[in-house]
C-alpha cells in the first residue's frame, strides 16, 4: 500500500488491474523486467493534456492553471531521483577469507569508479553493520563458519525484502542455487580463477541496484502520478489497447457517473450503463474508433441516478509503440453540466426572440448597435 486515504480502501478509491511496475524474475537467469517510470509518466501526462482540449472555453482560463500546475509537479517528479546516474554505490562484502576480501575489494573499486566496498570476514559483524549502515547491494560468500550465505540471506530478508543480495560462492551445487532462489537471492554468481570474475560481479552489482533504484523511482513516481490525479476535478483513465481492462481510473468518476471503481473489475465498459440510453450508440461507436486505433471525442449524459441530468465531454487517443501498434488508450471525462444548461438557456432566448413578433436589438452604453 503505497498511503493510507482517509476514508476508503486502496481498492475502493483507485483501481489498479495491472500495477505500474510490472515486474518479472526469471529464475534462473535472476534478471528483472520493470516497465520504465518515465513511459508511465509520459502516458499520464498526456492524459493530463488531453484534458485540457475538452470543456468550454468559460471554463478553459481555471483548468489551463490548474492543468499547468499539474505538468509542472509531473515535470518534477521526472527530474528528480535519476534510475542510473552518477550516485555511488554501497557494497558490503562477507567473506571468511581475508585475501579474496582484499582482491575482490580492489578490483571492484577499480572496475567501477562509484563502487564502494566494506568487507566483514563474518556474518555476525555483518548484521551488525546493517544495523547502522545503509548499503546498496550485498555480497555474501556461501560457505561460512558459524552461518552460511542462504542462512544470512533469510536474516537480511526478514527486515530488508528489497535489497539486492548476490551469493558470491565457490560452492557450485544446484542444490545451493535452488535453496537460494526460494529464499530470495538477487543473483548467484560462481567464483572463478582469473580477473573477469570481477568484471561480472561489478555488472551484477550494477545492474541489481539500478534496478531496486529504477523500482524505487516507479514507485514515487506512481504514488506522486495519483495524488496528482486525485487533485483534478476531471476523470483521468488508461485501459489497455483492446479496452478489456481499465489500468488506471482516479476516483472523480465515482462522483460523476454514479458508478462505483471497483465495478470495472467486473466490466471495464460499465460506463455504458450510466450513459443516457439515446447516447449509448454514439459512444459504442467512439469506443469502437479508439479499438481501431482513432482519436475519438464526443459529449453526452450520463449518471442514472440523477435522471442522466449531467453532461461530460469525453477525449480518448491510443498511445502507440515505436512499432506504431497500438498498446493503450488513455483519456479524460470533463463535465460540462454548467456548460450545456447556458446553452439551454441561451436556445430558449433565442426561440423566444425570434417568435416575439417584434424587433430587438441590443446597444452599448453610446448607443451603438
Amino acid at each position: 500500500m503505497l498511503f493510507e486515504p482517509s476514508s476508503k480502501t486502496v481498492w475502493q478509491r483507485y483501481l489498479y488491474v495491472r500495477r505500474w511496475t510490472n515486474s518479472t524474475t526469471r529464475s534462473r537467469e535472476f534478471s528483472t523486467v520493470v516497465e520504465p517510470a518515465d513511459m508511465v509518466a509520459a502516458e499520464v501526462e498526456r492524459v493530463v493534456v488531453a484534458s485540457e482540449h475538452s470543456g468550454s472555453a468559460s471554463t478553459a482560463t481555471h483548468q489551463g492553471m490548474q492543468l499547468q500546475a499539474q505538468r509542472s509537479d509531473l515535470e518534477h517528479v521526472l527530474r528528480t531521483s535519476p534510475i542510473v546516474g552518477d550516485e555511488r554505490i554501497d557494497v558490503l562484502h562477507v567473506d571468511d577469507d581475508q585475501s579474496i576480501l582484499d582482491l575482490c575489494t580492489t578490483f571492484l573499486e577499480k572496475e567501477h569508479d562509484l563502487i564502494s566496498v566494506h568487507t566483514e570476514s563474518g556474518v555476525e559483524d555483518a548484521v551488525e553493520h546493517l544495523e547502522t549502515t545503509d548499503v546498496d547491494c550485498i555480497v555474501s560468500d556461501y560457505d561460512m563458519p558459524g552461518c552460511n550465505g542462504i542462512e544470512f540471506l533469510e536474516q537480511v530478508r526478514e527486515t530488508s525484502p528489497e535489497l539486492p543480495f548476490i551469493l558470491f560462492t565457490g560452492e557450485g551445487s544446484e542444490d545451493i542455487a535452488s535453496e537460494a532462489i526460494s529464499k530470495g537471492v538477487t543473483d548467484y554468481l560462481q567464483k572463478r580463477k582469473g580477473t573477469e570474475q570481477y568484471e561480472l560481479l561489478a555488472n551484477r552489482i550494477d545492474h541489481a541496484v539500478a534496478q531496486r533504484r529504477s523500482e524505487q523511482r516507479a514507485h514515487r513516481i506512481e504514488r506522486w502520478l495519483v495524488e496528482l490525479a486525485e487533485e483534478t476535478n476531471n476523470i483521468l483513465w488508461i485501459f489497455t489497447a483492446d479496452m478489456a481492462n481499465v489500468v488506471f481510473m482516479n476516483s472523480a468518476f465515482e462522483e460523476l457517473y454514479g458508478i462505483p471503481v471497483d465495478r470495472f473489475h467486473e466490466d471495464p465498459l460499465c460506463f455504458l450503463e450510466a450513459t443516457h440510453p439515446e447516447d449509448r450508440p454514439r459512444v459504442e461507436q467512439a469506443i469502437e474508433r479508439l479499438q481501431d486505433g482513432h482519436t475519438a471525442e464526443i459529449e453526452h449524459r450520463v449518471n442514472e441516478h440523477e435522471d442522466y441530468q449531467r453532461w461530460v465531454s469525453v477525449r480518448g487517443q491510443p498511445i502507440r509503440n515505436d512499432d506504431g501498434e497500438v498498446v493503450r488508450i488513455v483519456g479524460s471525462v470533463m463535465e460540462i453540466t454548467e456548460r450545456k444548461e447556458r446553452e439551454r438557456q441561451l436556445q430558449q432566448f433565442r426561440r423566444a426572440v425570434e417568435s416575439s413578433g417584434h424587433a430587438i436589438y441590443l446597444t452599448d452604453r453610446d448607443g451603438v448597435i
